[in-house]
């Protein structure tokens, strides 16, 4: 833009013009500039009205930036004004979880902008394209060969003129990016559940220059997994399937990792003992019906290698078997397993039977086996794992520091892996936590060490653990992440004007869970409730409201100076942890049966059905919810005076 001599403001402004090819079906813009379109003006005129000479150059700067025509011609616009700009482009029909993403994207796209994008098997004219295409689809275009170098989960997003290409190095892949691309556009997934989604509002979408990348996971197991999976309802199963898959915690590295032997020949299987005690452990001489499976017995072998054979005719989509010792202790001893130094040698050389066996099997030679380096298989071996074994180090029940484990396992076996705690109900009966520094610690170690894949053991509590988790998420995707701008992510994206607030109850527990910690972060809640106008934001806060209330029960319970104090404050805890359950907040059911039930028997000598009676899975009202932080700031300001 520039001045005439007669103060006639002279704009060149670049159009772009579509050109429709009938002979193949698509909408070509062209890179250069077409056309030039002259607005005259007088400067003296506008300043007359008041608008000083450089103000105009900003707003019709701003103007040109801001209307649809002049957009840079390196972005492509999805959605304008709530209006398709676009048409969602995937060839043939996709499986099922990948389905499931097209479907998300279609939606969020709606609930984003209110603008309604079709799906179609081939561009349409008039439209932009954002195609979604996997590998094979993909042999013609350019950008096939940025795929080759990635893992199976890799995934590319590139821009040219009116078309985006989210491409896959495998169905997997392209669901990555599909959620990748939605979290860029402003979408979280911070809890399970629909409280836990935050959707933004904009009538206006683009994939922009900036938005093109290459991405792929650095651990191709992120498997993070509820303890007491059979006592979680079915609907917050669902949410944490939906959370995971968006979270892009779908991976690869998928089959069975955990305690095996059983499976092989089950120790609690009477008729079985009776019938081949040689299956058995030999102790002190003679075959007992506890601890693990005798290794080295042939008939032993052959039923493991029949096992995993049909474990995969049955999982034919599973990477891994497992092969890992039963839960405890209680090695074999007969003369055959006797010559192992350690029970670890023992336990890897029935892995590398099995593993040999897939290996000549064409079905199955691309097939891993596991073991847990754990317990009594803990002790790094004196033979060598085959490469087609995996080693999956616990971070606890360990003699030795897991952090050595990992490097002297590293020297036996090519591939390592990390098996991890989070909130196990019987240790830390879910109270909450920070541990995000550790966290940090922990990644970057596994990092730096060549491990493949990490299995975390954690509960269904995301009012205290929630942060860690979704951290822990990104992490497994991008340890280079910054720990901190995650969580600033985090609290301003999900508790708006109430971020501030929300941070001090979350950092409340870096100093442990106490009467003190507990009454502040009571305080943060109420203040985030108050200083928040969003009805989504507000509901998401109540649920924290519900967890802390949770919080403040237990604290009554163990504060009960009369049975009769702790009769009545273990009902209420009761009944209140069974509705709480749906809402992902706190693993209560576990905690319900295992930590409350013998208390329950022991001060109400009730039977089980009268137990039961207590349940109730009616969901909380706003007006209860008021009512429980009314009850527990109370509680919370006789604490602090007190």
């Amino acid at each position: 833009m520039e001045e005439s001599s007669n103060n006639t403001i002279i704009m060149l402004l670049p159009l772009k013009l579509c050109v429709f090819n009938t002979k193949n079906n698509e909408v070509q813009r062209p890179n250069i500039l077409c056309c030039t379109f002259v607005l005259r003006t007088s400067v003296k005129d506008l300043i007359c009205a008041g608008i000083k000479q450089k103000s105009i150059y900003l707003l019709v700067w701003f103007f040109l930036s801001m209307h649809p025509l002049f957009v840079d011609a390196q972005d492509c616009q999805i959605v304008n004004r709530g209006k398709a700009q676009a048409v969602i482009v995937h060839p043939g029909k996709p499986i099922p979880p990948l389905a499931e993403a097209i479907s998300d994207l279609q939606n969020y796209i709606y609930r984003i902008s209110k603008a309604n994008i079709e799906v179609k098997d081939n561009p349409q004219s008039g439209f932009n394209t954002l195609w979604l295409l996997c590998d094979p689809d993909v042999v013609e275009l350019p950008y096939s060969k940025e795929l080759i170098n990635l893992n199976s989960e890799g995934f590319i997003i590139r821009i040219t003129d009116n078309h985006v290409y989210l491409i896959g190095r495998t169905p997997l892949g392209l669901q990555h990016a599909i959620y990748w691309l939605l979290e860029k556009w402003g979408c979280r997934w911070l809890f399970p559940g629909q409280l836990g989604e935050v959707i933004p509002d904009c009538d206006n979408l683009s994939v922009t220059k900036e938005m093109e990348t290459v991405q792929q996971p650095r651990f191709i197991m992120r498997d993070l997994w509820y303890n007491w999976w059979g006592w979680v309802p079915e609907t917050a199963k669902e949410d944490f399937r939906l959370w995971s898959r968006r979270n892009r915690m779908d991976y690869s590295l998928r089959g069975s990792i955990g305690h095996a032997y059983n499976t092989i020949a089950d120790i609690n299987d009477e008729k079985l003992f009776e019938e081949h005690p040689e299956y058995f452990p030999m102790k002190n001489g003679k075959r007992v019906q506890k601890g693990q499976i005798c290794t080295s017995n042939p008939d032993i072998r052959k039923r493991a290698v029949d096992n995993v054979y049909a474990y995969f005719r049955n999982n034919p989509e599973a990477t891994l078997v497992s092969m890992s010792p039963n839960d405890g202790g209680g090695p074999c001893r007969c003369d055959d397993c006797k010559k192992y130094r350690f029970f670890s040698d023992a336990a890897l050389s029935l892995a590398n039977y099995v593993a040999d066996a897939l290996k000549q099997n064409p079905e199955t030679q691309d097939k891993i086996v596991a073991m847990y380096a754990y317990f009594i298989t803990a002790q790094p071996p004196s033979i060598q794992a085959r490469n087609n074994v995996m080693i999956l180090v616990a971070t606890k029940f360990n003699i030795i520091c897991w952090r050595l484990l990992v490097k002297l396992w590293g020297k036996k076996a090519e591939r390592i892996g990390i098996r991890d705690y989070a909130n196990i109900v019987s240790w830390d009966q879910t109270k909450p936590v920070w541990r995000l520094g550790s966290l940090r610690r922990k990644v970057d170690f596994w990092d730096k060490n060549n491990i493949i894949g990490v299995s975390i053991e954690s509960g269904n509590s995301w009012g205290g653990w929630g942060l860690y988790h979704y951290v822990m998420a990104r992490l497994l995707w991008n340890p280079a992440e910054d720990v901190e701008d995650i969580f600033t992510d985090y609290l301003q994206k999900g508790f708006g004007t109430a971020a501030d607030e929300m941070k001090r109850y979350f950092s409340r527990w870096k100093w442990g869970f106490s009467d003190h910690s507990l009454s502040m972060a009571t305080k943060d809640l109420a203040q985030a409730l108050k200083i928040s106008q969003n009805e989504d934001i507000r509901r998401r806060i109540g649920q924290y409201v519900l967890y802390v209330h949770h919080l403040h029960l237990i604290k009554t319970l163990q504060r009960g100076e009369t049975l009769s104090r702790r009769r009545d404050t273990l009902k209420k805890l009761i009944v209140f942890d069974w509705r709480l359950a749906a809402t992902n907040m706190a693993h209560t059911i576990p905690f319900i049966k295992r930590a409350l039930y013998k208390k329950t028997k022991r001060y109400f000598k009730m039977s089980d059905e009268e137990f039961y009676e207590w349940k109730n899975i009616e969901p909380f009202s706003n007006a209860e919810i008021i009512k429980y932080l009314e009850e527990d700031l109370n509680t919370a300001h006789s604490l602090l005076h007190d």
